[in-house]
């Protein structure tokens, strides 16, 4: 057998494996998602879907390879030219400026969650009491963005 024949052999091994695992993924997805609605009533879950839109729409925004993305070309350039020292320190300077920022968006989004509750929970604005609940629960998933980042 010839080594593109291996090669071949291996990438479609390989596929099989990626797409196995997505296929799992998909699955689980679902019976997750089955549970979900066994044992949760409806509006407990639209409210907790809701106020998770906006910190997901965040991390997708900022984190998944976007910040790193932009990072370690420069890192990886300063240690070729510069040094080890001089990355790390500019490492510990994006490090930093992370979570402050991450701080920020944070506390702005727990302070502010009855704003953001009427922006994206408008068919709740005339229900005080699902209202209230919205901007609970806002509260509480916000902190979500500073860890994930």
């Amino acid at each position: 057998m010839s080594a593109a024949d291996e090669g071949g052999g291996t990438l479609a091994r390989r596929a099989g494996i990626v797409g196995a695992g997505t296929l799992a993924s998909r699955i689980l997805g679902f019976a997750r998602d089955a549970v979900i609605a066994a044992v949760f009533p409806a509006a407990a879950t639209d409210l907790f879907f809701l106020v998770f839109t906006i910190p997901n729409a965040l991390r997708m925004l900022l984190g998944e390879g976007a910040v790193s993305s932009a990072v370690v070309p420069v890192f990886a350039e300063i240690r070729t030219k510069e040094g080890e020292e001089p990355a790390r320190v500019y490492f510990a300077k994006v490090g930093g400026a992370l979570v402050l920022v991450l701080t920020l968006v944070s506390g702005l989004g727990v302070l502010g969650a009855p704003l953001l509750a009427r922006l994206y929970a408008t068919g709740y604005v005339d229900d005080p009491a699902r209202f209230e609940e919205t901007v609970t629960l806002t509260r509480v998933v916000f902190p979500y963005i500073f860890f994930m980042g």
